[in-house]
């Protein structure tokens, strides 16, 4: 979520040198870069559990603050190109639609993935402060880490419905698989 919300950043920030700016091989480098932090970061709780909850506190603290700092800075740019489009369609209607249509679309996609956001600080935040405690006092393994531990799992069960109400495009593709299925099941009965 921290990428998704520095990309949506980036792509409003900088939305004419974007495209120059992150590429196609760029986008897969930092995501198999990620990935690879991510599987060797969760190798730490096999070698010792109070530094695997740590590097944990400390990189889910991390994202947090980028992801944050992302939201924060696109609300206030949000909220600035309101108000020079509304200035701008008092002086010239219309100028330029296309790229008026292709920042709403990426307005849109920020606040899909703020959204998103707001769920992934609701579920890992409990995770946050029992990782913190578990640093501090590792033989303090409670059920409580595990209420946490399944909360912070379950936010990857959640998106996809998040994505499902947020996205027009998805949820006219799942409407259309779900009658699909029905129509294939109603013919074979």
């Amino acid at each position: 979520m921290a990428a998704i919300s520095l990309d949506r950043f980036l792509a409003l920030h900088y939305h004419m040198r974007y495209p120059n700016l992150i590429t196609e091989k760029r986008a897969v480098y930092a995501s198999a870069t990620l990935w690879v932090i991510g599987i060797l970061l969760s190798c730490f709780g096999f070698w010792k559990e109070n530094v695997y909850f740590f590097t944990m506190a400390v990189g889910t603290t991390i994202c947090l603050f980028v992801s944050t700092f992302s939201y924060v800075r696109i609300y206030f740019f949000v909220r600035q190109h309101r108000l020079q489009i509304q200035v701008q369609q008092q002086a010239v209607e219309n100028l330029n639609v296309e790229h008026n249509v292709n920042m709403e679309t990426r307005k849109k996609s920020a606040m899909n993935t703020f959204i998103c956001y707001i769920c992934m600080v609701f579920c890992y935040s409990p995770a946050l402060f029992s990782a913190l405690i578990l640093a501090i006092f590792p033989n303090h393994w409670t059920s409580p880490w595990l209420l946490a531990d399944t909360v912070a799992f379950m936010n990857s069960a959640i998106n996809p419905f998040l994505y499902c109400w947020r996205t027009r495009e998805i949820r006219t593709a799942v409407f259309k698989t779900i009658r699909n299925i029905l129509y294939e099941r109603t013919e074979e009965n």
